[in-house]
């Protein structure tokens, strides 16, 4: 019993680590995506 509670445990820390992951990719894109927005914000209000 014990050696199959670490299993689950090893098995399901593995997989909040690659939904962890992938989460950080969209979100370093979306946040690569909002800084090309607010840079060409910024430069639209300087020409004013």
């Amino acid at each position: 019993m014990e050696s199959n509670i670490g299993d689950y445990v090893s098995h399901y820390v593995g997989k909040i680590c690659a939904q962890t992951k992938m989460n950080l990719r969209y979100f370093n894109r979306g946040l690569k995506v909002l800084n090309g927005k607010l840079d060409g914000l910024i430069r639209i209000l300087e020409k004013d």
